[in-house]
């Protein structure tokens, strides 16, 4: 289904919508409570039939269950990145947490800052 995310229209399965919708109610909610501008990711990959990197296996992805924030600014952490760069405010990964998504930064290796998904 197509749903509102962070400032852009996209894809994601209908299993997903709950979580994700939340993760942004809590977010802005947040962004209210404390006079934040609202966060608006630049870049957002959603939906994408592909397999994982390095890897035979289908990414979340393919099921509209994960997604990508500003692939330019954050990165996809090799086996030896201990702390990644990564433009997106620690307000929304606590969010996303509170929410039962699961942030790539908290991976052990690789580290993948872009990415959240719902398991």
């Amino acid at each position: 289904v197509k749903k509102w995310l962070f400032g852009h229209r996209v894809l994601m399965h209908k299993k997903a919508v709950g979580r994700f919708g939340a993760w942004m109610k809590d977010v802005r909610n947040y962004e209210r409570k404390h006079k934040k501008k609202k966060w608006v990711a630049r870049l957002i990959g959603t939906y994408c039939w592909r397999s994982m990197r390095n890897s035979g296996s289908r990414s979340r992805h393919s099921f509209g269950i994960a997604v990508d924030f500003n692939w330019d600014k954050c990165e996809y952490g090799g086996r030896n990145t201990r702390f990644g760069r990564c433009d997106i405010p620690t307000y929304v990964i606590k969010f996303a947490r509170k929410n039962g998504i699961t942030w790539g930064g908290d991976w052990g290796s690789p580290r993948d800052f872009m990415h959240f998904e719902c398991r």
